[in-house]
């Protein structure tokens, strides 16, 4: 089968399928010597190990596109929106792209797609045909410097028991979001995004990170505590300056 089957691709191995160039190469994994980290707010804050394909087309991500290994791991948070990208939102189905304008940014991006879902009064994200349209593909990411922010779900099969590894988050790898695929089993984890326990590749129990089906979907710090533990929420949130300053914004929703 080629790319453009859904076949995953392992490091170092030439694919197979047609699509457009290799996207999502020159990430640079963050480090974080003396854990727990603040994770980039915008930017890298881990790396890609596997490769991976698109299967239907979004923006300019044509179908059967490979994925490239080392390709960016970004946290939950949108750039915002300004009259630069009119013709991306137009294409999504908003007739008055102003409607969703968002100089700051700073939404997770499951948020900013049910929000421009309510302004614009579409389905969003939705499938027509071979074609995706949401802000971030069905694999996770977009844009031709390809980065991810949530899902990842094109780097690794839905079988099995624990997911396997498809990034590496500073100096600790990132898996998959099952715990136990076989028994429908999500991993309990920490502020961050982690937890302890057993991998494929390791009988021991090791900290490491899972993809999550919600916010922060990838990271929301680098953990592990200080003392090698799990990280609260309290202590996360101490990482950001910002947090609990009163700066709170109402965003209206498709779903409230």
């Amino acid at each position: 089968a080629g790319c453009g089957s859904g076949q995953k691709i392992a490091p170092g191995e030439a694919p197979l399928g047609g699509g457009r160039p290799d996207r999502g190469t020159g990430c640079t994994n963050p480090t974080c010597s003396s854990p727990p980290c603040a994770a980039a707010l915008l930017g890298d804050v881990g790396c890609t190990t596997i490769a991976g394909c698109e299967d239907v087309e979004h923006d300019i991500v044509a179908a059967g596109a490979t994925i490239s290994s080392n390709a960016h791991i970004f946290g939950p948070f949108e750039a915002g929106f300004t009259s630069k990208q009119d013709s991306i939102i137009s294409n999504w189905g908003c007739t008055d792209p102003s409607k969703v304008y968002d100089s700051e940014g700073g939404k997770d991006v499951g948020i900013a797609e049910r929000h421009v879902a309510h302004e614009c009064g579409i389905t969003f994200p939705r499938t027509v045909g071979s074609q995706y349209f949401g802000l971030v593909g069905p694999c996770g990411g977009h844009t031709n410097d390809y980065h991810f922010h949530m899902r990842l779900s094109c780097l690794y099969e839905e079988s099995g028991s624990h997911s396997t590894a498809v990034g590496v988050v500073a100096s600790h790898k990132m898996y998959g979001k099952w715990e136990d695929f076989s028994n429908n089993k999500l991993p309990y984890l920490d502020a961050c995004g982690g937890h302890i326990g057993p991998t494929p590749e390791s009988t021991a129990a090791v900290y490491h990170y899972h993809v999550q089906d919600r916010a922060p979907f990838t990271v929301g710090c680098h953990g592990p505590a200080s003392d090698g533990s799990l990280v609260s929420i309290a202590t996360c949130r101490l990482l950001y300056t910002e947090c609990g300053d009163g700066d709170i914004q109402s965003v209206t929703t498709s779903s409230g």
